[in-house]
């Protein structure tokens, strides 16, 4: 019987949690405490001698035996109850705990075992875990890169700046939407592959992909996003993506892309300008001499002058591009009179190609500080492009008008269009749509339109026709 108190005694002192022994009175309240071990001693101030004299009262105030002592109904249950209660230090300041209370049978005797858990340690972990959480979720929210949580492709969480990249002003606007419903078409099966790359990697690692957004406005904007998977919610992966408007950088590249292959052509048709023309020009003479001396196959000469015509238009196109015009050229000059200027020259090829032009400017446009010549030569190429757009006929509508950016002046046809995915590589040397064209036309185009400080801007739907649209500034 020693042997087994002094081991009762040696677990009692030596366990991590407070514990305390208290006898009952006849209503099952705590009346005194008959053990204290040091650790309860150190949780409440009191040492072992104070403690074993403290009256229902003090134990009550204290904190130590729990809430509502005196109930008559105060006893645990048979199998012990457990609550977070509050413990008040000798001191006067408040220890959070848990006590875990249960009544013993002693030598026939009632005896209340009460067992004390300091969480003053957890509370400051979980109020440190929550202050970190609400770091995070501010740094989140801040974060001046678009943000979003998706799980299954649903919208879960955005940030400010993703609702400003998204076009929305609430976040209720895109929680619980599909990530498809602002995707491009053509690009769902591109996100779709990606969000199975996520999902079957790990937490660790970055799915990176690129892909169209359709903003709430319509507005088609480039998107580079970055995800990965952060954490299960409800037994579902929840991943967050990075997402990057790369619009404005594509369109740097491909005008740098466009850049190197104009540098390209440049330098080519610096030399092959000069190689070519000088030949070119001998055999045009001669070719002239040999019709005028013979009266036989007048058409076999008339087609090889009409062909070598054809190489010189192609090597003056060339010697454009090589030569770009200066600004020393620019003169004050009425947009409305070359334009008429040009339909009167190409209204018969028009009308021979069962195609009607007509001109619309509501209102006498300001002059523009421009190289007539340049300018008529871009208009022409539209005209022609317009008319040979309609093989079987149509309305090639020119307005004019004056704009915020400054003249607005669109050629709009009623030909069978152009495939959207081909508009983006108009202007690009050597890309055409039609089948003996070499598109150094409208690549020139652009250049005298950049040149003159303005842009084009070209539309067009499969089956509908194409638009061209021009701003000038007006104040050169």
């Amino acid at each position: 019987m020693k042997e087994a108190r002094a081991l009762f005694a040696e677990i009692f002192d030596n366990v991590s949690e407070g514990i305390m022994l208290l006898e009952v009175d006849w209503k099952g309240r705590p009346s005194r405490i008959c053990l204290a071990n040091d650790v309860i001693c150190r949780q409440s101030g009191y040492s072992r001698q104070e403690m074993v004299k403290l009256s229902r009262q003090e134990l009550t105030a204290a904190g130590l035996v729990g809430p509502d002592p005196e109930s008559l109904e105060w006893l645990p249950a048979q199998g012990g109850d457990l609550c977070e209660w509050t413990l008040v230090h000798k001191q006067g300041n408040a220890v959070q705990v848990r006590l875990y209370r249960k009544v013993l049978e002693w030598n026939l005797h009632k005896m209340l075992l009460i067992i004390v858990h300091d969480m003053t340690e957890r509370r400051r972990m979980e109020d440190s875990l929550k202050e970190r959480d609400r770091r995070y979720q501010q740094m989140i929210k801040m974060s001046p890169e678009p943000i979003i949580f998706h799980s299954e492709e649903i919208i879960v969480y955005a940030n400010d700046a993703a609702l400003r990249l998204f076009g929305v002003k609430e976040e209720s606007e895109l929680l619980g939407q599909s990530l498809y419903r602002f995707t491009h078409p053509e690009d769902h099966e591109r996100v779709k592959n990606g969000a199975a790359g996520v999902v079957q990697a790990n937490e660790e690692s970055f799915q990176y992909a690129e892909f169209r957004m359709i903003r709430k406005d319509g507005t088609v904007v480039e998107i580079e996003s970055s995800s990965t998977g952060v954490f299960q919610y409800l037994d579902r992966p929840v991943f967050q993506s990075v997402l990057r408007d790369v619009t404005e950088r594509k369109h740097k590249e491909r005008l740098l892309r466009q850049s190197d292959k104009l540098s390209a052509v440049g330098q080519l048709a610096a030399g092959f300008a000069h190689e070519i023309r000088n030949p070119l020009t001998a055999l045009k003479g001669f070719v002239q001499l040999l019709k005028s001396k013979s009266a036989e196959n007048q058409n076999y000469y008339d087609i090889m002058l009409s062909e070598l015509e054809r190489m010189n238009y192609i090597v003056g196109e060339f010697i454009l591009i090589a030569k770009p015009p200066q600004d020393k050229e620019f003169e004050y000059r009425s947009l409305t009179a070359m334009i008429t200027d040009i339909v009167t020259v190409l209204d018969s090829q028009a009308i021979l190609n069962n195609v009607e032009i007509n001109c619309h400017f509501p209102q006498e446009l300001p002059k523009v500080l421009c190289d007539e010549h340049q300018l008529k030569q871009v208009f022409v190429n539209l005209v022609k492009n317009a008319i040979e757009a309609m093989p079987e006929g149509g309305l090639l509508l020119i307005t004019g008008e004056l704009a915020e950016q400054g003249i607005r002046i669109r050629f709009s046809d009623s030909g069978k269009g152009i495939a959207e995915d081909q508009l983006p590589r108009l202007g690009e040397p050597f890309y055409t749509t039609k089948e003996k064209g070499n598109g150094l036309g409208l690549m020139i185009c652009h250049q005298i339109i950049e040149n003159h400080k303005g842009k084009i801007h070209i539309e067009s739907t499969l089956g509908a026709g194409t638009t061209v649209e021009i701003v000038l500034p007006t104040n050169g």
